[in-house]
């Protein structure tokens, strides 16, 4: 029978849409087609010179799992390759992985799956996923991660006034993340503001699921910037901002602080004055 609605398998744990089910009569319990039908051992096209054997709870210890094709936690029934320590959902196993990804909007040749991916690091994120299915395009030397093929280019960050807009290639020069307030580096694409010269984000730290709206900008006009006043005094010493939404005391450095930034110049705080938030959310501002 297909899903309609979502419902969670009576084996797996898990509640996953757009796959079949089995449906007991006596007991009311559902089932994912694919936990059913699950061989006992199999070859994944991600690692095609690995066999992966399917444990059940009654026989396996391994605690709740991200599984290595959609990252999902498997809770229960799994693959499992002790060697590599891969762990695969049965509901991934029946999905066919794109042998070639032809999408030219993140790059302009086709991608072709690359099972051996362990220390390529991904173009667009910067980052190694192990156990992740991973594409290349060895006509440019271009390493991409299958999540991030179809990232967004046009976003709008909480942590920002202004919207930033993907880039595959950051100036070469010092750049902070506007976020986690680490290098960015030149060699990996990273989200910019085409407003700001200097304000960069790294593209894990834009896509974070609490600072976007998941929502794609690009084509969609931008919106006149409304005219405000900067901040909001309550009392001496206290503010509330624009660019925050918590209030802001008034502090002062007697030294300079190396993990310290300012969020609107992004310089770090070096001694004088300073507004920190008063909720503890690491926001800080020059008062300059």
């Amino acid at each position: 029978m297909p899903i309609y609605k979502e419902f969670r398998c009576g084996l797996c744990q898990s509640s996953m849409l757009s796959t079949n089910y089995y449906f007991c009569v006596t007991c009311r319990k559902k089932f994912h087609k694919e936990c059913i039908e699950s061989p006992l051992e199999i070859k994944h096209p991600s690692y095609p010179f690995l066999s992966l054997k399917l444990y059940h709870p009654s026989d396996n210890s391994f605690g709740k799992w991200p599984c290595f094709c959609c990252q999902e936690v498997i809770f229960e029934k799994l693959y499992y390759c002790p060697t590599n320590k891969l762990m695969m959902d049965p509901v991934c196993e029946m999905k066919p992985i794109p042998i070639v990804i032809d999408h030219p909007k993140t790059h302009l040749h086709p991608l072709t799956f690359f099972p051996k991916q362990n220390s390529l690091a991904c173009d667009v994120c910067g980052l190694v996923k192990e156990h992740f299915p991973t594409y290349v395009c060895a006509r440019c030397v271009y390493v991409v991660h299958k999540d991030c093929v179809y990232h967004p280019y046009v976003i709008r960050i909480s942590r920002h006034h202004h919207r930033v807009s993907f880039t595959s290639s950051p100036p070469s020069k010092k750049l902070i993340c506007g976020v986690c307030r680490r290098k960015v580096d030149s060699s990996y694409g990273a989200y910019a503001c085409n407003k700001c010269d200097d304000y960069f984000v790294h593209t894990k730290c834009a896509l974070r699921k609490d600072l976007w709206d998941g929502k794609e900008l690009e084509g969609i006009p931008e919106e006149p910037e409304m005219v405000v006043e900067p901040l909001e005094r309550f009392s001496d010493g206290v503010i509330l901002h624009f660019s925050h939404d918590h209030r802001l005391k008034l502090e002062m450095s007697g030294a300079y602080e190396e993990e310290k930034f300012c969020q609107a110049c992004s310089l770090p705080i070096y001694e004088g004055s300073y507004y920190s938030c008063m909720d503890q959310c690491d926001f800080i501002l020059h008062e300059a």
